[in-house]
């Protein structure tokens, strides 16, 4: 797990969940943002600040 907090303050629980893929579950606290997708494992060794920059682009 690991918790990314954003510039604006926004916080976001990152779990990369077992499979032979991976899939990142996102929850943000500050209501009902909840996104799952599929990505590559090296995700969970990205800096927080490309790890922001891909979660966002995920939302869209």
């Amino acid at each position: 797990m690991r918790i990314v907090i954003a510039p604006d303050g926004t916080t976001w629980i990152c779990l990369l969940l077992p499979g032979d893929g991976a899939t990142l579950r996102l929850e943000c606290n500050s209501g009902a943002d909840r996104v799952e997708v599929s990505v590559p494992r090296e995700w969970e060794e990205l800096p927080d600040g490309e790890l922001l920059a891909r979660i966002e682009a995920a939302r869209r």
